[in-house]
């Protein structure tokens, strides 16, 4: 079975599915789930740890509601989402990341492939130092010549559930 059957049997068979997504980004770009929470108007947890995606993250679904609102459908299932605006790691605290800052990457890389570039690295952030993605091989010379790091806050899943 596929990802699209796995969800939708997901969706028809357990309507009071709660999901948890790590990573939420801005709530929709890069994201798998985005379509059946509309759909299915699953109820669940976004958990984002880059500021500007949370914020985007946040208008995302706010926008939604009150178009769903505007357009006479039922909102309620909005307010059964939670948002948390942490990393999660096997501590309470802070935590150092790695990441292209936002305005560097809507700005471009000119000297490099602009639309593979731009896309690979729109919202992307590694715990640092990073072992994976920011890490790469492949990602090296942007990363060392761009990169930020950044502290946000950290949780663990006992704390944040």
């Amino acid at each position: 079975m596929n990802t699209d059957t796995i969800l939708r049997k997901i969706g028809e068979e357990t309507p009071d599915a709660f999901y948890l997504q790590v990573g939420a980004m801005d709530g929709h770009s890069f994201d798998g789930l985005c379509g059946y929470v509309d759909l299915f108007k699953w109820k669940g947890l976004f958990v984002e740890p880059m500021p500007e995606m949370y914020q985007k993250l946040l208008e995302y679904y706010s926008t939604l509601c009150d178009e769903e609102h505007n357009a006479g459908k039922h909102a309620e299932y909005y307010d059964s989402l939670r948002f948390e605006n942490s990393a999660i790691s096997d501590y309470d605290g802070h935590i150092k990341f790695i990441r292209i800052p936002p305005a560097i990457v809507d700005k471009g890389f000119p000297e490099y492939d602009q639309h593979k570039y731009r896309q690979c690295f729109n919202g992307m952030a590694a715990v640092y130092p990073p072992r994976n993605g920011l890490g790469s091989e492949g990602d090296r010379e942007i990363v060392e010549k761009y990169g930020e790091t950044i502290t946000v806050p950290c949780v663990t899943m006992k704390t944040l559930m």
